[in-house]
């Protein structure tokens, strides 16, 4: 019969192998994989950064208009988002609200 001590050892032998193999395994990796990478030549000169992110805009001068109608009130129509207002809305006195 073994001892007690050497089983465990053997045990430890083992998988400290099957460790280091497996590890020699998965970051040997595929040469294939490695010759994919593209590579560029660094050259010195003006770089273009694209910021593709949402935000905001705020106006420089903002102009608040509040209603002197001091009953409640309901918003029948607006007209379309990006009408342009002409000299001749202006006029014939076009509502826009």
């Amino acid at each position: 019969m073994t001892k007690p001590g050497k089983s465990k050892m053997w045990l430890a032998g083992v998988v400290a192998l099957i460790t280091l193999a497996g590890g020699y395994y998965f970051l040997s990796g595929d040469s294939a994989a490695v010759q994919d990478v593209p590579v560029f030549t660094v050259a010195q000169g003006p770089m273009q950064i694209d910021v593709l992110q949402g935000g905001e805009i705020r106006a420089l001068r903002n102009v608040e208009m509040k209603s002197e109608i001091e009953t409640p009130t309901k918003i029948l129509s607006l007209i379309p988002e990006g009408y342009l207002v002409t000299e001749d809305d202006i006029n014939d006195g076009k509502v826009l609200v």
